[in-house]
């Protein structure tokens, strides 16, 4: 689950410079989700923290998880885009975690920032 999400961050950032590629109003689109991504994480993580089920942030995650394909599909081609899709919706499962480990959430916190690094790169 939380591994799956790290992966995911360390997978996106090795490609970042073919989503850099992307015509800049698809790559801002994407900016902004990996950001949104990012703060789904950063809230997940806080609720966990607190003893909640970080609900909230996974129904989030679950739009997101629909919405960035369609805007980068072209750019990852249709293979890469479905791995995407499958690895956030990883992300889902975080909520499943009845009391996840202090390396589980610094693993979650590593990500949201990895994902928030990785928009800032995309808007540069």
């Amino acid at each position: 689950m939380i591994a799956d999400i790290v992966k995911l961050a360390q997978e996106l950032t090795g490609i970042r410079e073919t989503l850099r590629g992307a015509k800049r109003d698809k790559r801002d689109r994407l900016a902004a989700y990996l950001q949104q991504i990012s703060a789904c994480l950063d809230d997940a993580s806080q609720d966990l923290r607190a003893g909640g089920s970080a609900t909230r942030a996974c129904g989030q995650l679950h739009q997101y998880a629909e919405l960035i394909p369609q805007t980068i599909d072209d750019t990852l081609g249709r293979e890469r885009t479905d791995a995407l899709r499958e690895g956030l919706r990883a992300a889902l499962y975080v909520r499943g975690i009845p009391h996840p480990t202090r390396e589980q959430l610094d693993q979650l916190n590593w990500a949201a920032g990895s994902f928030a690094a990785l928009s800032d790169y995309l808007r540069v």
